[in-house]
């Protein structure tokens, strides 16, 4: 093996980056035209989070890298009840922010809002049809091999050629253009999964923190989304005060977030593969 071509600095993330980019959007986008009850969407995805990790252990092993070395040995204490309870208000914040941007569009746009909000396709969401697919790729595969392609190989290249701050901010920048819908908690949460990772040095804490949060997602796109969108058969225009609470909360609850994740930013140097 060409000593020159191993190690974590020489993977080649390039030539795979818009391949995933270009299926995230692409997938986010057509699946909306899907009927939620059948399972292609679904498969699809399977189909490509196993093409992802083939490519990810054929990289890894040209470069000489096992996925051990993508764990310290070392013991390290994890803080897991404040890194669990952080992803809630994390997907909480991302939420009222998307609920700021949504009611300052319907204000200025009021047109928009002539759309009912009892819609068919959504009620469906319960079924339990393809409900086990749906958890196998949310809440295993998604945050196993997201993880170890955004963290385990791209932050810790990111973090050798540029350093912890701008490896982190460009790992979330590409994390959340491959999720183009919900942009806001994508970027907040991949900072939180950077920051576990770097706290840590274990591959698993950001997977779990992923998991749990894909969880709590999936929880409110089945159940609770469908509930309270299919308890209204039209949809009210927000008013000026309405915009102005939303903002005043999206706002508290952005700023608990940002402290919250300068509290869990590693103070010392952190743990990244070597070179």
């Amino acid at each position: 093996m060409n000593r020159k071509k191993i190690g974590m600095r020489n993977i080649k993330l390039w030539p795979i980056i818009p391949f995933v980019l270009v299926w995230e959007i692409s997938y986010a986008v057509f699946s909306i035209g899907f009927d939620p009850n059948k399972s292609i969407t679904e498969m699809a995805d399977i189909i490509f989070y196993i093409f992802i990790f083939l490519w990810i252990s054929l990289e890894l092993f040209k470069r000489g890298v096992r996925f051990a070395n993508l764990s310290t040995k070392n013991d390290v204490k994890i803080p897991w009840i404040s890194m669990l309870s952080f992803v809630p208000l994390v997907k909480i914040t991302a939420a009222a922010l998307f609920m700021t941007l949504g009611v300052s569009i319907l204000s200025a746009f009021p047109g928009i809002g002539d759309v009912p909000l009892s819609d068919q396709r959504l009620q469906n969401q319960a079924l339990p049809s393809n409900i086990l697919l749906k958890i196998t790729v949310a809440v295993v595969l998604a945050p196993v091999i997201e993880e170890l392609f955004f963290r385990g190989m791209m932050l810790n290249k990111f973090v050798l050629k540029y350093g912890r701050i701008k490896g982190m901010v460009f790992t979330a920048i590409l994390f959340t253009t491959g999720h183009p819908f919900s942009f806001f908690s994508a970027f907040l949460m991949s900072i939180l999964f950077s920051i576990a990772y770097l706290k840590t040095g274990k591959i698993y804490v950001p997977m779990i923190l992923h998991s749990f949060g894909n969880l709590l997602a999936l929880m409110n796109e089945l159940y609770l989304s469908p509930l309270i969108m299919g308890s209204e058969e039209t949809q009210s225009l927000p008013t000026q005060m309405d915009l102005i609470v939303i903002i005043i909360l999206s706002v508290l609850l952005l700023i608990a977030t940002v402290f919250g994740i300068i509290k869990l930013y590693p103070r010392k140097k952190g743990y990244h593969l070597q070179p």
